[in-house]
């Protein structure tokens, strides 16, 4: 079940404020993990080119034109570097960057300081959520990112032990995209000029992994939704040059003749080649002998 949320509290829209992105740099640790391959099978599936670098790797060079990173909580906390009499910076490659994903945040220390970091929010903290059905609320303003989900209230069930983000001091400076009643799951703030776009769900999902069932976005939500929309916004050319979603006519069970009604089947016919959208006819075979030769073509033809 699909309901659609109350508005959100609007800021501006981020996405208008940042060219569209080019390449992709996926940052991982010493070691390729599972979810670092899960990325890029997502990335060549929509066709868009990345490089993947390691995180311990001291000559790093981002690449030329916009550029967008993907990367673990993890590898994005070993980036932030001391500096003496400043705090804490980020790689000047990460700081030209025009937009971060970090997901996988953790309840631990280096998690929590990278989230205290990035937000600017001393008492921002990591929380889990369990494996019961949970509400999240998609962002009603953000429709070049959340697309045709704009405004709606899904419940999910998380797979696995899942985090949320809880931001005790609103101060207007962080976007909220996806969140639950228990925190925040996916949001982006600005730092160091950068929009960091943080999903703080454990990994990305597999996409090439067999099954014997159907896709359900609702079993998958966290390692395939957040991810999704922080596409759409770094690459929003990319995507906005994709055919908009059309609708699908039902009708269920007319008689096969030249009109039922107000349904006349070759009037449908023209309606769909203009507007692009399909109809789906359910219909009852007992009734072969009423069927009308003429719209019995118009099926086979089309």
């Amino acid at each position: 079940m699909f309901e659609e949320s109350p508005r959100s509290s609007a800021i501006h829209n981020p996405m208008r404020d940042m060219p569209s992105c080019a390449s992709v740099l996926v940052l991982c640790g010493e070691r390729i993990t599972p979810d670092d391959l899960n990325v890029t099978r997502l990335l060549d599936f929509f066709g868009l080119p990345w490089k993947m670098v390691r995180a311990d790797d001291e000559n790093i060079e981002g690449p030329d034109g916009p550029y967008a990173i993907v990367t673990s909580a993890d590898c994005m906390a070993g980036m932030v570097q001391e500096v003496p009499g400043s705090g804490q910076s980020l790689p000047p490659w990460v700081m030209k960057a025009d937009a971060a994903y970090v997901y996988g945040f953790r309840v631990n220390d280096r998690s929590t300081k990278l989230l205290r970091f990035l937000t600017g929010n001393p008492q921002a903290k990591i929380r889990t959520i369990g494996t019961h059905e949970t509400l999240v609320t998609i962002a009603r303003d953000l429709p070049e990112m959340c697309g045709p989900m704009s405004g709606m209230r899904v419940p999910i069930t998380p797979q696995t032990q899942e985090c949320v983000c809880e931001m005790p001091e609103e101060d207007g400076a962080s976007q909220r995209i996806v969140r639950t009643e228990d925190g925040e799951l996916f949001f982006s703030v600005d730092r160091a000029g950068v929009r960091f776009y943080l999903n703080a769900c454990s990994g990305t999902v597999d996409i090439s992994a067999l099954s014997t069932q159907y896709f359900d976005v609702k079993k998958s939500f966290c390692e395939a939704v957040p991810f999704i929309f922080y596409l759409r916004a770094a690459f929003f050319d990319a995507f906005s040059c994709q055919p908009e979603t059309s609708a699908c006519l039902i009708v269920d069970d007319p008689p096969l003749k030249e009109r039922y009604g107000f349904l006349e089947f070759d009037k449908v016919l023209e309606l769909m080649a203009h507007h692009n959208f399909t109809t789906t006819i359910a219909f009852i075979p007992w009734n072969w002998r009423r069927t009308d030769p003429g719209t019995l073509n118009l099926f086979r033809n089309h």
